[in-house]
This record gives C-alpha cells, sequence and structure tokens, in this order.
C-alpha cells in the first residue's frame, strides 16, 4: 500500500468495558466497528453500537471515513487538523466547521470479512455509492486484516485496560465484579474513544509499522499521512449531508392517494410532501417503471423519507399510526416485525395503522402497570428497549439538520407558474388558494440577483435551461427579469492554450478574474427556483475546479526567486547565458501552475513598464508579436518533440 485511501479495513469486535445503558442503567457491553487506512494507519473512523452491528451502522462509519470529524467543545487547539499541505482554514471553510485532526477521504478498496453485516445486498450498494470496490478476505486467513486485528489489540492494551470495568481476554485477567464497577455511559466511552484516537494514535510512532522508504524513521499516521501529500496530493472531496438518504435501504412503491406509502406492513404520509403525487405515476423506467423511491432506517420505524422530483429537498413521512410529536417510543425493524406478527396472530383487520399503536404499546411495555416495570422485566428484554432507543437517537444523530422554513413569499406583480408546475394539473391549480404561491406556500417570487461574473468575458457564453420531462407533461422553468439566460461563470470553447502566443495572451488577461459562488444559508438555497438551484450547484462545482492554489511558504519562495532571475535576465544586455531556474517535485503540487503566475505577474510590469517607449523591429523570420515570457513543454519523447516542434 503506497497511497491512503487505497485500502480500508472494516472489523468489529465486543469492547472489554462494561458500561452503563443510559434508559435503565443496567450494565451491558457494546460493539466496536473500526475503519483504519492500511497505508497509513489512521483510525479513520469507528462506531460503537450496543449489543451488535447492523449494515446500517457500518454504512454510516463509511460515510463518517468520507467527512471530516467535526471539533468538540472539550477539545483543544493540540487536536485540531495540522497542516500537512493543507491550511485548517481551507478546510473549515468547505466544512462548515472547525476539522480535528483525523484524514478524511473516500476509499477506494474496502476489506472485510464474511460476516452478514458486511457481506449483504445494502452494503453492496451502499459500496456502489461511495463509489469503492469490495475485496474480502480470505476465509480462515486473519493476516489480510492484521494491521485492524493488532489495532484492536493496541487499544485495549492502551486504553480499555485502564478503565473501569475492565472484563479482560479472560476470567483471570478481569476484576471480581466488573458489572458492579461500571460508571460510564455509552455516550461517555464513545468520547473518550474518539479523544484518545485524534489525541494519541493519530500521534503515536508506529515502530516496526515504519514504511517502507524510511524504515528507521520515526513516524505516527498524521506524520505518513503528511507525506502523502508531497508524493501524490490530496483530493479534498467532502460530500454533502444529503448523502446519509442514499446510504439508506431503498424500496420502490406506488403512492396511495389516500394512506400514503407502503413500507414493510406499515404506512406512512405526510400531506404536504406527497400531495402532488398522490395516485401519480413517476418518470422512472425499468424494473421499477411508475414507481416512487422511498428510503428507510431500519434503526428508526417511526419515519421514512421521501425526495421530491422537483426540489429534490428530502421530506420525512412519519408512520401514521403515530401519536403527537414526542409521544412515541423507539421502534426499530425487529419491533416492527413483531408488531405486525402479533397483530395477525391477533386476526386484527385494522382499517388504520392508528388501531395498532396499542398493539405496539403493549409489546414494548408501556401500558404494564408501574409496579410490574420495569423491575419485573427480564435483563434480555431491558436491553432490547435500551437497543431499540440507542439505534435511535444514533438515527436521529446521523441525519442531517433540517433547514430553517423559508421566509414569507416577497410581493411581486407577475407570478412564475412554469418552475412549479406538478402533475395533477388542474386539479392542482383548483386547490391553491388566491394567496399561495405557485409553488403551494412556498416562497415563488424573485429573490436579488446573486449571479457572480467574470471581470473580463472572451466570446458568448449561453446557457439554456433544458425543459424537464414529467409523465405526461412537460416542465418548463422560465426566467424572471432578473434570471437571465446567460450563465457568466461558464466559458465558451476549449481552455486557452499556454504553449501559444494567443492562448498565453488570453490566460495572462483572465487569469484571477473568477468570482467564485456566493454562501447561501440553508434558508436562502430553499427560495431559490429549481433552476436557480441547479445553476448555484454548477457555480460551486465551477469554484472548486478553479479554485486557485493557496500560498504556501516554498511556493512563495519559488515566485519569488522566480521573479528575480526574470528581472535579472531581462536587463542584461551582455551576451551569454543567461541564469535558469529548476522546479523539483512530484505531480500535482503546483508546480506548473507556480511558474505561470510569476512570468505572467513579471509580463504586466513589463509590458507597463515599456507601453511608452518605441516596440522594436521584428526579427527576421518571426511574427511581430513579442511577448516577455513563454511557455513551452518539454519533450519526452522522439514522438513528442516533432509533434510539437
Amino acid at each position: 500500500m503506497h497511497r491512503p485511501a487505497q485500502v480500508v479495513a472494516l472489523d468489529t469486535t465486543v469492547v472489554p468495558v462494561m458500561v452503563r445503558e443510559h434508559v435503565f442503567g443496567d450494565p451491558v457491553k457494546m460493539h466496536l466497528t473500526l475503519a483504519l487506512d492500511v497505508c497509513t494507519h489512521s483510525l479513520v473512523a469507528f462506531r460503537l453500537t450496543l449489543v451488535s452491528d447492523t449494515s446500517v451502522d457500518v454504512a454510516m462509519v463509511l460515510r463518517d471515513v468520507t467527512m471530516p470529524l467535526p471539533m468538540r467543545a472539550d477539545w483543544g487547539e493540540n487536536l485540531e487538523w495540522p497542516y500537512p499541505g493543507l491550511p485548517a482554514a481551507v478546510v473549515a471553510e468547505f466544512a462548515g466547521h472547525a476539522v480535528a485532526g483525523l484524514p478524511f477521504f473516500t476509499p477506494e478498496t474496502v476489506t472485510t470479512d464474511h460476516g452478514s453485516v458486511y457481506r449483504n445486498h445494502h452494503l453492496v450498494e451502499v459500496e456502489r455509492v461511495l463509489g469503492c470496490q469490495v475485496l474480502p478476505a480470505r476465509v480462515l486467513r486473519p493476516t489480510d486484516k492484521a494491521a485492524v486485528e493488532r489495532a484492536f489489540g493496541v487499544i485495549r492494551q492502551l486504553l480499555f485496560e485502564h478503565l473501569v470495568g475492565y472484563t479482560g481476554v479472560d476470567v483471570a485477567d478481569r476484576g471480581a465484579d466488573p458489572a458492579a464497577d461500571a460508571v460510564l455511559t455509552a455516550d461517555q466511552l464513545e468520547h473518550l474513544i474518539a479523544t484518545w484516537i485524534v489525541g494519541v494514535w493519530q500521534k503515536r510512532k508506529l515502530g516496526e509499522y515504519a514504511p517502507a522508504w524510511d524504515p528507521d524513521g520515526s513516524h505516527s499516521p498524521n506524520s505518513l499521512f503528511a507525506a502523502s501529500f508531497a508524493q501524490t496530493g490530496f483530493a479534498m472531496d467532502i460530500p454533502s449531508p444529503e448523502l446519509f438518504y442514499e446510504l439508506l435501504p431503498a424500496h420502490y412503491v406506488r403512492i396511495d392517494k389516500r394512506r400514503g406509502v407502503k413500507i414493510r406492513g406499515l404506512w406512512y404520509d405526510e400531506p404536504d410532501a406527497l400531495r402532488d403525487y398522490r395516485g401519480e405515476l413517476s418518470t422512472r423506467g425499468g424494473k421499477h417503471k411508475g414507481k416512487w423511491l422511498i428510503r428507510r432506517d431500519p434503526r428508526d420505524r417511526r419515519q421514512v423519507f421521501f425526495q421530491d422530483p422537483i426540489s429534490h429537498d428530502w421530506h420525512p413521512l412519519p408512520w401514521t399510526g403515530m401519536p403527537r410529536a414526542g409521544q412515541m417510543p423507539a421502534s426499530g425493524d425487529a419491533r416492527a416485525s413483531a408488531l405486525l406478527a402479533k397483530a395477525a396472530a391477533a386476526v386484527l383487520r385494522p382499517q388504520s395503522d392508528a388501531e395498532l399503536l396499542p398493539v405496539l404499546l403493549e409489546l414494548i411495555g408501556s401500558n404494564i402497570p408501574v409496579s410490574k416495570w420495569p423491575m419485573q422485566m427480564k435483563k434480555s428484554q431491558r436491553t432490547e428497549h435500551a437497543r431499540e432507543t440507542h439505534r435511535a437517537r444514533a438515527a436521529q444523530a446521523d441525519r442531517p439538520a433540517a433547514a430553517a422554513p423559508p421566509p414569507a413569499p416577497l410581493p411581486l406583480g407577475r407570478r412564475r407558474r412554469g418552475c412549479s408546475a406538478g402533475r395533477a394539473g388542474p386539479a392542482r391549480r383548483r386547490k391553491r388558494s388566491p394567496g399561495n404561491g405557485a409553488s403551494g406556500g412556498r416562497p415563488s417570487g424573485p429573490l436579488p440577483s446573486r449571479r457572480p461574473s467574470w471581470a473580463t468575458a472572451s466570446g458568448p457564453t449561453a446557457c439554456s435551461s433544458c425543459p424537464r420531462t414529467t409523465w405526461r407533461r412537460t416542465v418548463v422553468d422560465q426566467t424572471t427579469p432578473d434570471e437571465h439566460a446567460v450563465v457568466p461563470f461558464l466559458r465558451a470553447g476549449p481552455p486557452p492554450d499556454r504553449t501559444r502566443w494567443e492562448g498565453w495572451q488570453q490566460w495572462r488577461k483572465i487569469r484571477g478574474t473568477f468570482v467564485p459562488a456566493p454562501r447561501l444559508t440553508p434558508a436562502d438555497y430553499q427560495c431559490l427556483s429549481p433552476r436557480r438551484r441547479a445553476l448555484h450547484d454548477l457555480h460551486r462545482t465551477a469554484t472548486h475546479v478553479n479554485m486557485r492554489l493557496q500560498e504556501t511558504p516554498m511556493s512563495a519562495r519559488v515566485a519569488n526567486l522566480m521573479r528575480g532571475r526574470l528581472q535579472n535576465n531581462a536587463v542584461k544586455f551582455m551576451p551569454g547565458t543567461r541564469d535558469g531556474l529548476m522546479i523539483n517535485g512530484g505531480g500535482f503540487q503546483g508546480k506548473t501552475e507556480t511558474a505561470c503566475d510569476a512570468a505572467a505577474s513579471f509580463e504586466d510590469v513589463a509590458r507597463s513598464t515599456t507601453s511608452c517607449c518605441p516596440a522594436p523591429p521584428p526579427t527576421p523570420g518571426t511574427c511581430s508579436c513579442p511577448s516577455p515570457t513563454a511557455a513551452c513543454r518539454s519533450a519526452r519523447h522522439p514522438r513528442d518533440s516533432a509533434r510539437r516542434s
């Protein structure tokens, strides 16, 4: 393994420490799932689960690998993102919060064992969404995951053995009563492990795991990750919070006009979210033709999630049998299956899921008299209740925060109708009240223009809004007076060729003129029309790919040295050899951009200085296009030299 993210090993083990669950306070054991980068031995993600883990827990671990770890309230500056080639301020700006010193990336290959939580269709789909491939370990070959197996042993020796409630590896290694000694809660143990990983493991000397290119050096996971910047660079790709929904199990169903959607025997509905799609067919084709995509979180069956095909917003659909908000006990897949089985055994024919609520409460034990609950419950039942609650809390923590409600519609003289056209046609128009906008209560007025622009244009650049085809209807986003069809941050034609005089002059004039996308609050983003949302997302993509290199001490020194050499050679009139400069280093480190920017800056100064001087006569056999600097490519092959000559 010669680069980070090449192989990430996953494994799960029982934590040898008794902790107190937060529902009944009973001592229980947790399961620890680790994600270890084989190249740098960084513990890039972990997760604690009560009793056992599932495929959704493993999917959330893989999502945590791709996202930066936020700083916590009691963490100091020594645990913040170190400087391995990318400033902490840049990472924090893209992440939206201060970032802890733990690597994050999208894994290329994931190595697991043959456990049921790793070998299932859901996890295969998760790895397809993330863009990584599965490389299962060989049967009865623990050496295929030796790094993560050894990591469990190191954590046990350096951390777990020093905690109260340690159970040891055998009977002779534990105390008299570890269950009675347990004082830590599950949340406290999770925070302790996170602090230890960032503060101790990532800075600890590896010893026998030193890299092959420096076996005698002193290296830690953080130093190896920093060394990878000099070798292969770093592709910072922070996924959006909506990745959470894409990693949940998918169900393709039809939307009933009266009851909503049915997922595994339970009905879910939300009047506002499904108002325009009841009884309608989706535009999906193929195996699930005409059906709608619903995402289900197996840890919390109180709601499912539906994505609006026009606004692309995710809406929770609560269970129709659930009472007022905050009054419903947590329940997962196992509890829902037991509920349906008990209802079938009682020959119950409910007209709605509201009639199933008493059965669920009886199954959970909520309607048992106080004298018999919870002291009369078995420990296994109490542990199952605590597990359901712990999984529901984990699902709530993983779920993206809900955006703030959009402000009231702005007054306008003419409303737009095209961007909010639904599927019900005339029926939907009849439901609208005169005071509502064209999008069913959502702000439909024009917003102040936030369109960025290029300082210097290079030819016409136009982008037309493509029609969005729906079932038996075509919806076209119409523009308001301030929403023109011209997209100024897109440029027509190929990029300028800096090896030619025309391309070099074009690049020199337009460099640094790109205006990045503005930072919008979630409320402002929700107020945009579908077309302007798409343009804003495209502008953010253009901002990422056109982001200028950050100045580092090395790049500043190289630029100053190069400008000095250019100035010395420009004022030297004596014949002889001019001083040169060789910039050496690995790929994707900004050598070409640093050199070109220094040369262009020198040319700007040279042209402004000599603008009042008469131009020298052209050299015989050349064109009259003088340029103080020029860029060329070095030939690496005889065919390249013939092609570039």
